[in-house]
């Protein structure tokens, strides 16, 4: 493993209290090469899949019993497609990791909102269908800052 996470970052994901999980999870690049890391409460067993050859690049470690999973993805530099093979109660499902997408508030966006100034909200948050790097499904944003 390359770069390890913090236990008390771990903790404070899974208590749903880290103000930048994109910071931490989906795909980064680390000393080691490119690391995915996700948070998959109840998962028994997780890999990067290759989505057009379905092919399984690397599996992750469970670093967390809670559901906290890593790895390094070997020979690769540059950012990729992938998907997550996630074994639940014994049944595989094969996922799109939300966090490979990034985050959907963009920095002006963000900005606006937080002045107070930002004239058109509707157009940034709520929900949207809309198709993301391939990927068909509804984006959903809420501007919260205070929410515990």
């Amino acid at each position: 493993m390359s770069d390890r996470i913090d236990r008390d970052v771990i903790n404070a994901l899974i208590a749903g209290h880290f103000a930048d999980p994109f910071s931490v999870l989906g795909m980064h690049k680390t000393t080691a090469g490119l690391e995915v890391r996700a948070l998959l409460p109840d998962a028994t067993d997780v890999w990067v899949i290759e989505p057009k050859t379905g092919r399984k690049l690397a599996k992750l470690e469970c670093l967390d019993s809670r559901g906290f999973f890593s790895g390094v993805i070997p020979r690769r530099k540059n950012f990729f497609r992938y998907q997550l093979a996630v074994v639940w109660h014994g049944q595989q499902n094969l996922i799109d990791d939300p966090y490979r997408f990034g985050p959907l508030i963009q920095e002006m966006d963000a900005w606006l909102l937080s002045e107070g100034t930002h004239l058109r909200p509707y157009e940034t948050l709520g929900a949207h269908a809309d198709t993301m790097d391939g990927v068909t499904g509804t984006r959903f944003s809420v501007w919260a800052p205070n929410a515990r």
